[in-house]
């Protein structure tokens, strides 16, 4: 036990004090009495933090004139329960005034695991010469120690699901096992492949839930690729142990779906450069024979002559001497082709007793290829009409009129 002397005026007091006493022939009847409350509760605290409570202990102290206490400390003995402890107060030092009706003692509740908990501190004040023992006097602590963990069921794995398709949704409960609300700070989802991964509903994302109640987050699953795939879901809440859950499924290969219809045709493209010109067929055989013409009338004549390599002739079938035909007639040139050249045109001389009009109608095998009119008389007259590059073999004249 530490001891203080008392000041230079308190040392006076007393020694006056005891002298009037010894004087009178009194005995002294000297006592120190401790008054605490008799019990102090801290409610309810998560596990893994603390709280302090402030106790005041009243003293009462005797001699029997004089209300003097002794400045000693006051001991202390906590029982059943580690939980509870002293960690300070007034009551704790030597060197409170011996006048003080009371002093502090500091107590700390730092529960060691979830539930009730209760224990009792004992108080006691050694005695001082001249004084009697106090009586010892034991104050009840409780407390409830909270767990303050948050819980989250596991999902089941994730159906196999086609690469690029989305999975049947997962659901996850948070719920709050704890007496004390809490709030869900994050559910973040990380790992691997956590892009394959998603919330599509979530119902606990900064929301406080209170004490045992509980929350929703809707997962869904759509592989990128082929084969495993894993990721977890974090749920952190502060001053509460962080919760982690796996999340696996398996992406299958695609496959493929049944042949769309056939699009609509596209626009016709732009056409194309004109091709390089053909080699030259070979000559077509001969034509047959025009019919003969129907006889002019009397004292016309009509004569052909070609121009180039061209022999004249009458139709098959008349004279070419020149002599008076009726109309309509026929006349023929010939084509011939020397030395690679080609005839350019056909000369047709008529002749008619007096004046008139004749229509001449040119046939390339049988196909009406020009025309031309020409008025003759006793003198004669001619018209020459160009040939194609076509003509082969014969080039009928019709002359009518």
């Amino acid at each position: 036990m530490s001891l203080r002397l008392p000041s230079r005026s308190t040392r006076a007091r007393l020694l006056a004090a005891a002298v009037a006493v010894t004087a009178l022939g009194a005995v002294p009847t000297s006592a120190m009495a401790l008054n605490p409350p008799a019990s102090i509760g801290f409610g309810t605290t998560l596990v893994g933090s603390s709280i302090d409570g402030t106790i005041t202990v009243g003293r009462e102290c005797t001699d029997g004139f004089l209300p003097l206490c002794e400045p000693t400390p006051v001991s202390w003995l906590v029982e059943d329960d580690s939980s509870f402890s002293v960690v300070g107060g007034t009551c704790l030092a030597p060197n409170n005034s011996p006048f003080a009706s009371s002093c502090t003692l500091v107590v700390r509740f730092a529960p060691g695991g979830g539930g009730p908990r209760a224990a009792h501190l004992r108080l006691s004040a050694p005695a001082a010469p001249g004084l009697a023992q106090a009586p010892e006097r034991s104050i009840g602590l409780t407390g409830t120690g909270d767990v303050g963990a948050i819980t989250v069921s596991t999902p089941a794995a994730f159906d196999s699901t086609e690469v690029g398709r989305l999975a049947t949704v997962r659901r996850v409960t948070v719920t709050n096992a704890a007496t004390l609300p809490v709030t869900i700070a994050s559910d973040a989802i990380s790992g691997t492949d956590a892009a394959d991964f998603f919330r599509s509903d979530d119902q606990c994302r900064g929301v406080t839930l209170a004490g045992r109640a509980s929350c929703t987050i809707d997962l869904r699953f759509a592989p990128s690729a082929q084969g495993a795939r894993a990721a977890q879901l974090t749920v952190v809440a502060p001053g509460r142990p962080q919760v982690t859950v796996p999340l696996v499924g398996t992406g299958d290969p695609r496959t493929a779906g049944p042949q769309g219809p056939a699009g609509a045709d596209g626009d016709d493209g732009a056409a194309g450069a004109a091709g390089a010109a053909g080699a030259a067929g070979a000559p077509g055989p001969a034509g047959a024979p025009g019919p003969a013409g129907t006889p002019g009338a009397a004292g016309s004549s009509v004569t052909a002559t070609g121009g180039g390599d061209v022999s004249a002739a009458a139709a098959p079938g008349q004279a070419d001497s020149g002599a008076p035909r009726r109309l309509p007639a026929v006349v023929a040139c010939f084509v011939v082709h020397r030395g690679g050249g080609r005839v350019a045109s056909c000369t047709v001389h008529l002749f008619h007793r007096a004046d008139r009009r004749s229509q001449l109608t040119m046939f390339v095998g049988g196909r009406r290829i020009g025309a031309a009119a020409i008025v003759a008389g006793s003198r004669g007259g001619r018209v020459t009409l160009a040939l194609p590059p076509s003509a082969r073999g014969f080039v009928a004249v019709r002359v009518t009129g």
